[in-house]
């Protein structure tokens, strides 16, 4: 597989749907920009201190054009190593991203967009969001071929830098969200099995300071303050590690085909079966909702509804999809409690790769490279949402949604394929989306 190709399925998601959603009030919309990000702020080390830290140099030497202008003395190690791969952090990780700054979408009311300045150099731009009660935790990957590295930047609700990790093209980095904790997973690349993982604050992804775990590398991973749910690694298979007991466990099966988390709990597709799988902290796994005759297309929860898509198709392709007879389908539902399926309505263009989110009362997906398709879990109402602008929609789905908006990436205008190579990311606020149907 590429490099390109296959960073896009290990670095986006299709937050993810939120990475996790706990059970608490959708999120509100973040500010429009970062505080005191103006787009003329120097936003890199640069090269004028040239030794020690970048806190050892006056501020007014650690300037630069742009932001992936490399000094690596004004890096360090952190102290996670995996299969000859070493990761270092930004001492100051404001100046090595570009700012986070939400700009409106040209004639797309309650639109708004987050395109970064590049190098112009070949540049890969991957995604992920999670909702948390002030707005969205971004992890953001810039990895460009010419300049011979792979940066993933973690941005907090208010637009801060708080962490800024950085490797060679020879190895990868993989950052989970969840609202208050992360997990930290390197390795080689193209090596799955040689990978380390650990899970904490950012101080103790810096220092190493808590266990660490061998999951390997994976294309989807969903994650909450509870545990990191882990899909398509050595074998495509699934893991949950919970981050209390700190206990990796193995799901059973194989070809595993998405993956979702709320909470205590992480649901997974089988790939050509007819049930949906739970984990929960509290009991393990278990079969939770049984389709047959039909598969089970997507597995998801929105806070009070699991939600999920069925069809007759069990192995489709870009050019047969999923639209065998597929319907989608809630119940009402906590631990503890039945399953009681109610179809609410026939769907239409349901493709393959399949990345759903829910929050909110909403479940979303992604028709690539045309539209976002958005239902309401109450009653089935649905708007079938096209890119902003001149901008294609980037396959790995939908990042979160909640009661208010969907967060979403974008890839180029024209550019139209396997790998688009996105380029940024999108909100767009359901109240401007007018009645739907």
């Amino acid at each position: 597989m590429a490099r390109t190709s296959w960073l896009a399925a290990a670095l986006m998601c299709a937050c993810t749907e939120g990475d996790a959603r706990q059970q608490a009030a959708p999120a509100d919309a973040a500010p429009d920009s970062a505080p005191d990000a103006g787009a003329d702020s120097p936003t890199w080390v640069g090269s004028d201190a040239t030794s020690g830290d970048a806190t050892d140099a006056p501020k007014d030497a650690l300037v630069g054009e742009h932001w992936w202008e490399a000094n690596r003395s004004q890096w360090k190690p952190i102290g996670l190593k995996a299969g000859g791969c070493e990761v270092e952090y930004a001492v100051d990780p404001e100046r090595a991203a570009p700012p986070l700054q939400w700009d409106p979408c040209a004639g797309v009311p309650g639109c708004r967009k987050f395109v970064p300045m590049l190098p112009p150099q070949e540049t890969l731009v991957s995604t992920r969001g999670v909702d948390t009660p002030a707005s969205y935790r971004l992890s953001v990957a810039y990895h460009t071929l010419s300049l011979d590295f792979l940066r993933v930047v973690l941005y907090e609700p208010g637009g801060n830098i708080s962490l800024a990790l950085q490797t060679n093209n020879d190895c990868t980095i993989e950052l989970a969200l969840a609202p208050s904790t992360q997990c930290l997973t390197i390795g080689p690349f193209g090596d799955m099995q040689a990978a380390k993982s650990l899970c904490g604050s950012i101080e103790s992804l810096k220092n190493d300071s808590t266990p660490s775990f061998a999951a390997g590398l994976h294309s989807d991973w969903k994650m909450t303050d509870s545990l990191l749910a882990l899909r398509g690694g050595y074998a495509n298979s699934a893991q949950v590690y919970d981050l209390n007991t700190n206990q990796l466990d193995w799901i059973a099966g194989s070809s595993f085909g998405s993956v979702n988390t709320y909470g205590d709990w992480a649901f997974f597709r089988v790939w050509k079966q007819k049930s949906g799988v739970l984990w929960s902290t509290n009991s393990g796994e278990s079969t939770l909702v049984d389709t047959a005759p039909q598969y089970m297309i997507d597995l998801n929860y929105d806070g009070e509804r699991l939600v999920w898509v069925q069809s007759d198709a069990s192995d489709p392709t870009s050019t047969a999809p999923y639209n065998d007879n597929a319907a989608l389908y809630a119940s009402p539902w906590t631990e503890g409690t039945s399953v009681v399926p109610t179809k609410l309505r026939d769907l239409e263009d349901v493709r393959d790769s399949f990345h759903s989110a829910a929050g909110g009362g909403m479940y979303a997906f992604m028709t690539f490279p045309e539209r976002v398709q958005l239902y309401r879990t109450s009653d089935g109402r649905r708007w079938l949402v096209p890119p902003p602008e001149d901008y294609h929609l980037y396959s790995r789905g939908v990042l979160s949604v909640n009661a208010t908006e969907f967060l979403a990436p974008l890839a180029p205008p024209g550019v139209i394929g396997a790998d688009p190579r996105p380029i940024g990311l999108y909100r767009q606020r359901i109240d401007a989306l007018g009645p739907g149907d």
